[in-house]
């Protein structure tokens, strides 16, 4: 869906409370790193045009954590809800980041960033999720739920 809306620094701002909300006991700064290495891995599957479309339409605070780590990322797609949550915790273990716990741990933070994000895009009309992690994520936050 192409639309030229862009979001704003004020729903920037309400995502990150919304998130520390879900989140407790989570700072800012702590979602922010957590949201660059998400992203980091994320983008490795976009194609030039939908990070551009995402840096386009996306304020300055939001573009900054969106673009960094560009340069140390490996070009691989991930497509699958496991994936994300395996290397992110990978990552975490191999440079002794100690942001989380566990896997299960990363699940939980995952699911709620991918599904505020989802919808802090929907709003500018972005798509930065692909089928099948929609779907699955879908199922995460079902489960969570009880459903």
């Amino acid at each position: 869906m192409m639309t030229n809306n862009r979001i704003s620094e004020e729903q920037v701002s309400q995502f990150f409370k919304e998130v520390k909300s879900e989140l407790s006991g989570l700072s800012v700064p702590s979602i922010m790193g957590i949201l660059r290495i998400m992203f980091s891995k994320l983008r490795a599957g976009y194609t030039p045009q939908q990070a551009l479309e995402i840096i386009n339409r996306t304020p300055g605070s939001l573009q900054l954590i969106f673009t960094s780590k560009w340069h140390y990322e490996v070009h691989d797609e991930i497509g699958h809800l496991d994936e994300l949550v395996d290397r992110m915790y990978r990552e975490d273990q191999h440079f002794g980041a100690g942001q989380f716990k566990s896997e299960l741990d990363v699940l939980r933070i995952v699911t709620v960033l991918l599904s505020k994000v989802q919808s802090l895009f929907k709003l500018a009309g972005i798509r930065a999720l692909s089928y099948n992690l929609t779907h699955e994520l879908q199922q995460a936050i079902q489960e969570k739920n009880g459903n």
